[in-house]
């Protein structure tokens, strides 16, 4: 700890906040480090106190720099209030702080309604790993942000602070950790031991790993894991151990000074649970798993858009912009480009939604039906309309007719010559592409909507009934769902209530999360100061609250849907995984298809492959795992 020993650091803690020596040594550890290097991450694993942590740090900047520090949180807009709640109770928000969510930071780059950023001393970024792509408009304001030179109002010179949270900092790439790194540090005037030049450092890292998911296939995963780590390792000892405070539950356990301060709860490993299809539903779901991810290729459906013998969806309706040859007098290089992407994120979000529930993808289905029919009918009053801010899906569903939808346009200030096209604008075999898409989806619409048997529902309501709510495991009577899909949680709410009659089921998403802020902690938050609630004990929500929320009266935890992105999985667990938890065991379930169901996710796998260069848009940069991949995944974090 070297000059940590010698700091005297006492915190001023409010009413209700334990002192815990592990946070107490992450502030002065923390705390030193920013002083020094001009930021610091703050990684410790979910559910030890990163907020709190965080609180002290600012509350100790404070009394060094004197009256006239400013602070800027800057957060997901779900946990905004969880900071300014934090805040109060240390006596830091009104007067010293501001608090804006991560998709408003251009409103401080402008000073729409706040300070611009000289005006700060230090800033704090929750959920940092949301900054890891340096290619985001996002980032950009951020690092603007944090880069930007401070007016030096207070006792402290220099630079702005940073402090950086984030309990997975690192997801996949040595680029995750570099381009945050960047948000403190300077590229060629780095002041970490050592290095010289930050992105030469990073340089050999991100080759070799680049390389290895190349490779990865061809590789056994003992050795793709050895070779990963190595990488690792040598970034934590190089740079990250000089910047960063991190602790795991372990840390905290095998640390007499701390060990006796806080429980924790085992950690279980994933409880899996198979549910087994008849023959039909199994032919049904592997034809459409091949329908939703066998997509002809522009220059096979060239060759004969006629007829495709096992072949699957073209996405035609996210293609007008590769087929019209007036569009935006964009290249056709560039139009192909953007085709791909749009139809590539549709087609991703079709294989989540089979992934999540039947009902779900019964909606998507014919949501994308509905969408393909909308555009056929464009080319049969010759006005086909492209507008990406408008959305004209959403519109003719509503019932709105193609001028209504023009006038609208034209009125929001649009050229209506350069948003409306006759169906000769287009290459003569988008038309018949979007027919057999049509035809398809009819086809598969038709045949979902015969489907009754829910075999995945059937089983998570036998499990309801015994053993999530045997008292043996879950003391406390309490259960949290997760899904990724909002329809899906709706579709549990409605199902469940009638088939089980249970009025204390909680469905959350983010259009009502803000709302039942105070029902939520009441019901799940173990460390509310309020009176505690049983009006809900079951809690069904998207990954809303799969950060910056407690849940921890509770301690079972069912998946209803996998996320692809295996760190996500990790943050849903750490909701009740969190200090105040009073359970013995922590104990995740996990719903699989029969292994037939999982044999065509791996055997499609070199289909889906191709998904993956597609994942940044959505915000991912994580490979396609199959339900397997993710248990390996789980039980390789938990050791």
């Amino acid at each position: 700890f070297g000059a940590q020993i010698e700091d005297s650091f006492v915190p001023n803690l409010p009413n209700g906040y334990d002192d815990l020596t592990y946070q107490r040594d992450a502030v002065v550890q923390g705390y030193q480090i920013m002083m020094r290097h001009g930021g610091c991450f703050i990684a410790d694993v979910v559910g030890l106190g990163k907020t709190v942590v965080a609180a002290m740090i600012a509350q100790r900047f404070i009394a060094e720099n004197g009256d006239a520090t400013r602070i800027l949180v800057v957060s997901p807009p779900a946990v905004r209030s969880s900071w300014e709640e934090t805040f109060a109770d240390f006596g830091i928000k009104n007067k010293y702080s501001r608090f804006v969510s991560r998709g408003s930071l251009d409103k401080v780059v402008d000073g729409d309604g706040y300070d611009q950023p000289p005006y700060y001393d230090l800033v704090i970024v929750d959920e940092a790993h949301n900054f890891r792509h340096d290619t985001t408009d996002n980032f950009d304001l951020l690092q603007r942000v944090t880069k930007s030179p401070r007016a030096n109002r207070g006792n402290i010179s220099g630079r702005k602070r940073i402090l950086l949270l984030s309990a997975t900092p690192l997801n996949n790439h040595p680029e995750d950790i570099k381009n945050q790194l960047l948000l403190f540090q300077d590229v060629a005037r780095p002041t970490i031991d050592g290095i010289s030049n930050i992105a030469d450092t990073f340089a050999p890292w991100i080759r070799e790993y680049g390389t290895l998911m190349q490779q990865r296939d061809s590789l056994s995963h003992a050795e793709l894991t050895r070779r990963t780590d190595h990488i690792n390792q040598q970034m934590r000892h190089s740079v990250i151990e000089k910047v960063m405070v991190r602790r795991t539950r372990s840390n905290i356990k095998n640390e007499p000074r701390y060990s006796g301060e806080v429980h924790f709860p085992e950690l279980r490993d994933p409880e899996e649970r198979t549910y087994e299809m008849s023959d039909d539903v199994q032919a049904l779901y592997g034809k459409t798993y091949d329908k939703l991810i066998d997509t002809p290729t522009a220059e096979l459906w060239k060759k004969d858009p006629v007829r495709f013998d096992g072949s699957g969806l073209c996405y035609a309706r996210y293609r007008a912009v590769e087929y019209c040859k007036e569009y935006n007098g964009n290249s056709e290089l560039r139009a192909k480009h953007v085709a791909d992407q749009l139809a590539a994120i549709y087609q991703t979000h079709m294989v989540k939604r089979l992934e999540s529930s039947f009902s779900a993808f019964r909606r998507s289905l014919h949501t994308l039906l509905d969408a393909t029919r909308g555009m056929i009918a464009m080319f049969a009053a010759d006005k086909v309309i492209i507008a990406p801010d408008l959305n004209v899906k959403k519109m003719q569903a509503d019932g709105m007719e193609i001028d209504q939808i023009i006038e609208l346009a034209v009125g929001k200030g649009m050229n209506q010559d350069e948003i409306v096209f006759p169906a000769a604008a287009f290459q003569p075999d988008f038309l018949p592409m979007l027919q057999y898409d049509e035809q398809l989806l009819a086809s598969l619409c038709k045949q979902w909507d015969s489907l009754v048997s829910d075999p995945k529902l059937e089983l998570f309501i036998t499990m309801i009934r015994g053993e999530l709510f045997d008292r043996a495991i879950n003391p406390s009577g309490k259960l949290v769902v997760f899904s990724e899909s909002v329809d899906t949680i709706n579709y549990l709410k409605e199902t469940l209530s009638q088939r089980l009659g249970r009025r204390d089921i909680l469905a959350v998403d983010s259009h009502n999360r803000k709302q039942l802020h105070d029902t939520i902690r009441a019901n799940f938050d173990a460390n509310y100061k309020g009176e505690w609630s049983n009006d809900y004990n079951i809690i069904l929500t998207s990954d809303v609250l799969a950060e910056g929320v407690n849940l921890h009266r509770a301690n079972v935890i069912v998946n209803y849907d996998s996320p692809w992105n295996a760190s996500r999985l990790m943050q849903r667990i750490g909701r009740v995984n969190r200090i105040g938890s009073t359970a013995n065991a922590i104990y995740n379930f996990m719903f699989y298809p029969s292994e037939k169901g999982d044999d065509i996710i791996e055997l499609s796998k070199n289909s889906l492959i191709k998904l993956q260069s597609f994942h940044s848009a959505l915000g991912e940069d994580t490979r396609i795992y199959s339900h397997s991949e993710i248990v390996r995944e789980f039980r390789l974090y938990n050791t």
